[in-house]
């Protein structure tokens, strides 16, 4: 599940990859629509064809069961809103007063086994408790930030880390 796919830029990757199949879940129909053209246009009707499109708030999760969910969630801490141009904060809003309130929204609704997410190190996602979610740093690249992080990374580049939270084995239903 690509969670919040906007272009589908991972929805892409996982289709080329050879995932069986791929749902795309996004709030605003404009980015489904995006997804969808992407992965014809660049892996064909067959990619297409394991592909779902569903329009659904984060809040909603809880009854999509994936192997990974995969999510970039906004995550400018509140306080870096006002540096973002207005008519893109909509893109951006939603990470709270700490950055990390979408991860956290993500997580309480995920049914998912696994969950990935990237995070600016800034953010300090270790420190985050996220139970039941066992959690693990996998990857981590220096990268330019946008101005509007300037305040936090006036160098106006930093780390972003790439986080897997797994949730323990349910056990088998009878």
């Amino acid at each position: 599940m690509d969670a919040g796919c906007g272009a589908g830029l991972v929805t892409v990757a996982a289709l080329e990859a050879g995932a069986h199949h791929v749902i795309s879940q996004d709030y605003d129909g404009a980015a489904l629509s995006d997804t969808a053209r992407n992965v014809t246009d660049l892996l064909g009707s067959e990619a297409r064809n394991r592909l779902t499109l569903w329009e659904a708030d984060w809040s909603q999760l809880a009854p999509m069961h994936a192997d990974v969910l995969a999510v970039n969630p906004p995550q400018r801490p509140a306080a870096l809103l006002p540096d973002v141009p207005e008519d893109e904060r909509h893109l951006h809003d939603g990470g709270g007063v700490d950055g990390l309130a979408a991860l956290r929204m993500v997580l309480a609704h995920a049914s998912t086994a696994r969950v990935r997410s990237t995070a600016a190190e800034v953010l300090n996602v270790a420190a985050m408790d996220p139970s039941p979610w066992a959690m693990r740093k996998i990857a981590s690249a220096e990268l330019p930030f946008d101005p509007a992080w300037r305040s936090v990374l006036p160098q106006g580049q930093g780390t972003v880390d790439v986080w897997e939270f797994s949730q323990p084995a349910s056990p088998a239903r009878p």
